[in-house]
């Protein structure tokens, strides 16, 4: 063991550079809930990698008993590669050199992989079957509209047709399971509010609009428990379950809380401002009352509302993760980090002037301010146009400009929605600049990549017609429009959908209609 000075040379010698005061702070905070609130570019994956550093190397805990939650497999992977590129040293000045194998490393993974295992390990208190599979959209479809085919509940006189209940049902189901929402609870509220609205003499659209609503809420929540009993006996949850149910088991279960506390003696919670409610209420079951968490987040970089997220979790955390003090639970204490690396200060001012209605509800937001005294200002530009293909070539035309100094690069373009890459992709190549998309999913709608896919479409399944009129009417075949359509003519020869059916019975129809949807039965212009 050595003292605190020595052990803040050490971590400096470790990560290789001197943490800002802010930084410091938070990294040696005493063992106890704390939250911190990271501006963009303030460091926050640094400080939670060198907290983990600073527990292990002065003994206040094993490495193998932290506990680092974040958001994404990126996320995690980042700061796993962290904390294990510097672990092994920071066991050696607690262990001593070539006697650090043996201490393990944190356990760091995603909100839901955390929730999947907890529910393999604690499903038998909620009466579950540990191996239940986690199912994809379309399998979740398919279960919810088997449950309202199949339901008892009057979907008619709610409105509801069958399609629109399935859909809505799915929808229902995430949000109930985000927001911690009980569907007996739901049905006993609308109960009660469609007795006092739901009146024969009408007030107004609005009004009609109100009971409409409360009809359709009070119908979903009935259908909702049909649902979650048929999931439950096909053995089969949803992402969304994973949370719920693990919160479930944590609130039933002392046992499980202590199992889970004495196995993760400290607890990091990133990107805490995305949390939903039901996150944030396991959590609190598995380590309230003291128990050494500590928050990292941003309300100014919350975006995540449209799946369940909570940016009020943010500003109630000093209250739900308490500190024990001279025997009495105190708020716990919240640091700052407001030195901002990568950007100018002018556009740090301008972030600065965004922000400013946010901070006014959320007092706990401080101002960035920039880290590094050697960064240029920066350059805000803003522009006004009339249309979408005016702001692609506006835009283009500043990178264009740009990079008579800059790298390529050195510039990246922001968009709100994957369908615009296309457009800039298209004008910054026509302008000679060579372009690089980073998301993968938005490669999908450039070109030459739909091609590719079309390939791997029809290799996968050859009825795909819609991919082979693709292929076959790119550069690399250019069949045209006119012999597409004899092709299309000759594949449905034999199998004609507007031939004479008249002389087959109507099962033998039914029947010969059910089969044309066999993949064998479907016309193919393969």
């Amino acid at each position: 063991m050595f003292d605190t000075n020595d052990a803040r040379a050490a971590l400096v010698n470790i990560i290789g550079f001197p943490p800002s005061d802010e930084q410091w702070d938070a990294i040696t905070a005493p063992m106890e809930p704390a939250m911190i609130v990271a501006g963009a570019g303030t460091g926050k994956t640094t400080v939670m990698a060198a907290r983990v550093l600073w527990l292990v190397m002065t003994g206040q805990v094993e490495a193998d008993r932290v506990l680092g939650l974040t958001f994404t497999s990126k996320a995690t992977a980042e700061l796993q590669q962290r904390v294990r590129t510097h672990l092994p040293k920071a066991l050696e000045y607690l262990h001593g050199p070539n006697n650090h194998e043996d201490f393990g490393e944190p356990v760091i993974s995603t909100y839901n992989a955390f929730g999947s295992r907890l529910l393999k390990e604690h499903a038998l208190r909620l009466g579950l079957e540990p191996d239940a599979r986690v199912v994809v959209d379309a399998l979740k479809y398919q279960l919810a509209f088997r449950t309202v085919a199949n339901t008892r509940v009057d979907l008619g006189s709610a409105g509801y047709s069958s399609m629109k209940a399935v859909q809505d049902l799915v929808k229902f189901d995430e949000s109930m399971a985000n927001y911690f929402v009980e569907p007996e609870t739901v049905i006993e509220g609308e109960a009660e509010r469609l007795a006092r609205y739901d009146i024969d003499i009408s007030h107004g659209e609005d009004h009609d609009k109100l009971v409409d609503t409360l009809r359709k809420r009070h119908a979903l929540a009935q259908l909702l428990i049909e649902y979650r009993a048929n999931k439950i006996a096909s053995d089969v949850i949803d992402y969304s379950d994973q949370i719920r149910l693990a919160a479930t088991a944590a609130l039933n279960s002392a046992e499980m809380r202590s199992m889970l506390k004495d196995e993760f003696q400290v607890v990091l919670l990133d990107e805490y401002q995305d949390t939903s409610v039901s996150q944030k209420i396991l959590l609190q079951a598995l380590f309230g009352d003291g128990h050494p968490v500590m928050a990292v987040g941003d309300p100014c970089q919350a975006i995540y509302r449209w799946r369940g997220a909570e940016i009020s979790n943010m500003s109630v955390f000093v209250n739900d993760f308490k500190t024990l003090r001279n025997g009495e639970m105190e708020t716990s204490a919240i640091y700052n980090l407001t030195l901002n690396r990568r950007s100018g200060q002018q556009i740090l001012d301008t972030a600065n002037a965004l922000s400013a209605g946010l901070r006014e509800r959320h007092p706990e937001i401080k101002e960035l301010r920039s880290g590094n005294k050697d960064m240029p200002k920066g350059d805000v530009h803003v522009a006004l146009v009339k249309t979408s293909r005016d702001e692609v070539e506006w835009v283009c035309g500043q990178i264009e400009a740009a990079l008579t100094t800059a790298k390529p690069k050195e510039v990246a373009i922001l968009l709100r929605e994957k369908s615009q890459v296309d457009s800039y992709v298209t004008e910054l190549e026509s302008r000679n600049i060579p372009v690089q998309v980073a998301d993968a999913g938005a490669l999908l709608h450039l070109p030459e990549v739909r091609d590719v896919v079309s390939y791997l479409q029809v290799i996968a399944d050859p009825t795909n017609n819609p991919a082979l009129v693709r292929i076959l009417m790119s550069p690399r075949w250019h069949i045209g429009a006119r012999d597409l359509a004899l092709l299309g003519k000759q594949a449905t020869k034999g199998n004609d959908p507007r031939a004479d059916k008249s002389h087959l019975t109507i099962d033998e129809q039914l029947e010969h209609e059910i089969a044309s949807v066999d993949r064998a039965e479907r016309v193919s212009l393969m």
